[in-house]
């Protein structure tokens, strides 16, 4: 049975709720119907590689974080799409495909990043070096990953290199599920940080409209009563000199007004969120 009071330490993975004002509103992601877990996974990566994108604005090249959430989110689909038979650590990636073969050695890598601050011990330069000499004669990696590691070293990957994984990880992925889902995995590893910045109030006016956004009213004490939908105000004033919404204290935002004859619900109003 769902609580009524949802336990702060957990969200719904393919939702988004947000609060303007006194009303909430929930924004649902698309989500294929067969790999859920893959798409919340593939959020996730999309929020660390903002982190990691803005850091390399600051002068930080270091895309080692967002490395392993790519690899959590290959070893998510791989268990959906074995039924949980297989997983990235047991799959058999081919050692005579250029891409397969990186990825192998990468998550020998990840399995430090996730269990040794990412530095490298002798169990993951010992199969490493395992994976690597089991290469063909004409397969490389599609990085200039070593033949052997050293112990003792963190392993750091930059962006120019870690672009060329990621490719990689999306096309080992592209090539195993429907278009429909493989869209839904590169949509939902776009979006992060996502917030509801929108939202208008129409209050309606004896020849046209009024419309603000809830978000800046709320900010100014104006709120929309969830239960009856009227708006809660206490003696503000719309001025058509300035297109702004007036209060007692002397504060203001923008509104706008919109004659009946200029109404189109397919049109958003031309105002500030």
């Amino acid at each position: 049975m769902a609580s009524d009071s949802p336990n702060p330490f957990f969200e719904d993975p393919h939702s988004h709720t947000d609060r303007l004002g006194t009303l909430t509103f929930k924004t649902s992601f698309v989500t294929s119907e067969e790999y859920p877990n893959t798409c919340a996974a593939c959020s996730n990566f999309a929020k660390t590689l903002v982190n990691d994108n803005q850091s390399l604005k600051n002068g930080n090249d270091n895309y080692t974080a967002s490395l392993e959430k790519l690899l959590q989110m290959l070893d998510a689909f791989i268990k959906e799409k074995t039924n949980r038979t297989s997983s990235a650590g047991k799959y058999k990636f081919l050692p005579s495909d250029d891409c397969e073969f990186t990825i192998h050695l990468l998550w020998q890598i990840r399995n430090v990043m996730a269990h040794n601050g990412a530095v490298i011990d002798q169990k993951c330069k010992t199969k490493y070096g395992e994976i690597f000499r089991t290469k063909g004669e004409k397969t490389h990696p599609i990085i200039e990953l070593p033949d052997t590691l050293e112990t003792g070293k963190e392993f750091v990957i930059h962006q120019k290199d870690f672009k060329k994984i990621q490719d990689c990880v999306f096309r080992f992925i592209k090539r195993q599920v429907t278009e429909e889902d493989y869209s839904i995995f590169v949509s939902r590893a776009t979006w992060a940080n996502y917030e509801i910045v929108g939202g208008f109030a129409y209050y309606p006016l004896k020849k046209g409209k009024l419309v603000f956004s809830i978000r800046k009213a709320s900010a100014h004490g104006i709120d929309i009563d969830p239960k009856t939908g009227r708006i809660i105000h206490s003696g503000a004033t719309f001025s058509f000199e300035d297109s702004r919404i007036h209060l007692k204290n002397g504060d203001s935002f923008p509104a706008q007004y919109i004659p009946n004859s200029e109404d189109d619900p397919k049109k958003l109003p031309d105002l500030e969120f």
